[in-house]
């Protein structure tokens, strides 16, 4: 199994284009870019997610494993944020929900991770 961390750039217009440039480049070099369209079209998501439930900086990883990738934001979230009617972290992830394998989202004691898995089929 290997794993690529990243610390996600801090201006906020650039972080999902970031995101994005490094899931397709980590999948092209390991010879998985058959999923890269499909990651870096999901990785825009938890980074927009994760940008309105935590704070920064914010990490991306990308683990590889024998069948399948997983790709997780992680941000800053000592506290809960406060729940506003309009934005439900599961309705911002139903692309998400559609197309990965399996999805979730862990709150720490300090830090929100956001995460999605595609099996290598």
């Amino acid at each position: 199994m290997q794993q690529v961390r990243h610390e996600l750039t801090t201006d906020e217009a650039d972080r999902a284009a970031d995101a994005r440039s490094r899931v397709r480049d980590v999948l092209g070099r390991s010879g998985l870019s058959h999923l890269a369209d499909t990651a870096g079209l999901l990785v825009v998501d938890l980074v927009s997610t994760a940008a309105r439930r935590a704070s920064g900086p914010f990490e991306l990883v990308i683990t590889l494993g024998p069948r399948s990738i997983t790709v997780a934001v992680a941000g800053h979230s000592p506290a809960p944020p406060a729940r506003r009617p309009d934005d439900d972290a599961d309705t911002h992830l139903q692309l998400v929900a559609a197309l990965a394998d399996g999805w979730g989202r862990q709150r720490g004691p300090v830090r929100t991770r956001f995460w999605f898995r595609l099996d290598n089929d």
